[in-house]
């Protein structure tokens, strides 16, 4: 069970990194989440009874110990390297291919040949977090083409052909979001002024630009929520 996985991980990296259980339990309250040495303890073992963990991790607890820890939430549940298998969800899987399934990385572990419906569900859920990743690859792209520009180094010309055609991919993928009633990332302030103007009065795609922006993103999205 991924409780008793994190709950000997947690006991694993508290020690490496030199952590007592009071300094864990102080730490955590600190940020919300009260906790005591004695139930950092009872988190670690599970207070177990006739073997049995009777004492299971919950989310808050999960995100509060890795922030404390300094390691992801996922690398507490997962024992990545070590554990070949892990008990997920109902069934025994490749501990990897777990942890890509809880990063948001691949669809779920059994799901070998995903159909249509597998992919629809897997890009309905995840279509915030895809496009706001995306977003910051073009906007890194933009920031590294800005610093060689600003340098002087290569070749101009085609710099700025690179930066006008990311500037357009960023305001397309603003476009989508804005179509999806997400809140859009804050620009940096070189870009304010650039990207949203000529795009803040109209949010109404027709189909030719919707499949353009479909072409853009790595993955497909739903134009509408699936019916209850």
């Amino acid at each position: 069970m991924l409780s008793e996985v994190a709950g000997r991980r947690i006991f694993e990296i508290r020690r490496a990194i030199g952590l007592t259980r009071g300094d864990v339990a102080a730490q955590c309250t600190a940020l919300g989440l009260r906790l005591s040495a004695d139930q950092v303890a009872n988190i670690e073992t599970g207070r177990p009874d006739h073997g049995v963990r009777t004492r299971d991790i919950t989310l808050d607890e999960l995100a509060t110990l890795a922030r404390v820890l300094g390691v992801s939430p996922v690398d507490l549940a997962f024992d990545v390297g070590r554990a070949e298998t892990t008990a997920v969800a109902g069934a025994e899987v490749d501990t990897f291919a777990a942890s890509e399934w809880w990063s948001g990385n691949r669809l779920s572990p059994g799901i070998e040949t995903p159909d249509d419906e597998d992919r629809r569900r897997w890009a309905y859920g995840g279509q915030g977090r895809s496009l706001y990743r995306f977003h910051d690859v073009v906007l890194a792209k933009l920031d590294a083409g800005k610093r060689r520009l600003d340098s002087g180094r290569g070749d101009r010309e085609a710099l700025t052909a690179r930066q006008e055609a990311n500037v357009r991919n960023l305001a397309r993928l603003r476009d989508r979001l804005r179509l999806a009633r997400f809140t859009l990332p804050p620009l940096p302030e070189w870009l304010l002024g650039v990207v949203d103007p000529v795009r803040q009065a109209r949010v109404d795609l027709d189909d030719d630009e919707l499949d353009e922006l479909d072409e853009l993103l790595p993955d497909v999205f739903p134009r509408e929520a699936p019916g209850a």
